[in-house]
């Protein structure tokens, strides 16, 4: 079959960062939840990033975050199937979520196989970029056999650089002791990870 972004859909998490005005129009998005307290947020709808980091900064105790359910990632399986021949969802690397398992247990439960469920192995605008990439080649047609060398490839080559502002959060967290996070604090360090 020839895949094209008439015939293709696409299904990221929120995970995914991407910006509303970057999502193709055969793109959806399913919101993990985040938790403050006893409060639970659809990421992304319920909560928005200035509003998750305005309460992050008050909170006595770190939110907590939860994949989406088989069935979310299903509700938008089932209304996409009724326009689209293939799905390709492509969730944050499973080392860090469930989410890859509760889009492909979802997945499973819909006859056929339309939905393509992959692992992208990384996190936030990573995913985009391979999104956007699959994209393009949907743009001028292509096949599954290109799309999955172009996710190998992905995977195989991609790194991710990202720093943080403050050490506050991940001490808070238990990713660094305190008094790292105190010296690198008061050296103004910022640690970079790839």
């Amino acid at each position: 079959m020839r895949l094209t972004a008439a015939n293709t859909a696409l299904v990221l998490d929120s995970t995914a960062d991407v910006p509303a005005e970057r999502l193709p129009a055969n793109a959806r998005v399913v919101p993990l939840y985040v938790r403050f307290d006893d409060a639970s947020y659809r990421d992304g709808v319920d909560i928005s990033p200035d509003d998750f980091y305005a309460r992050l900064a008050g909170a006595a105790e770190l939110p907590t975050t939860s994949q989406p359910t088989p069935g979310d990632f299903r509700a938008v399986y089932e209304e996409l199937g009724s326009s689209y021949e293939r799905i390709y969802s492509l969730q944050l690397s499973s080392t860090l979520s469930g989410t890859f398992a509760s889009a492909q247990a979802a997945a499973e439960t819909l006859p056929g196989d339309a939905v393509r469920v992959i692992d992208t192995r990384t996190v936030s605008a990573a995913v985009t970029l391979l999104m956007l990439a699959i994209e393009r080649r949907l743009a001028r047609g292509t096949t599954d056999d290109e799309i999955d060398a172009l996710v190998a490839d992905f995977q195989a080559r991609h790194r991710i650089l990202f720093t943080v502002d403050t050490l506050e959060y991940l001490a808070r967290g238990g990713r660094i002791g305190r008094a790292a996070a105190l010296a690198g604090n008061l050296l103004q360090v910022k640690p970079t990870q790839v």
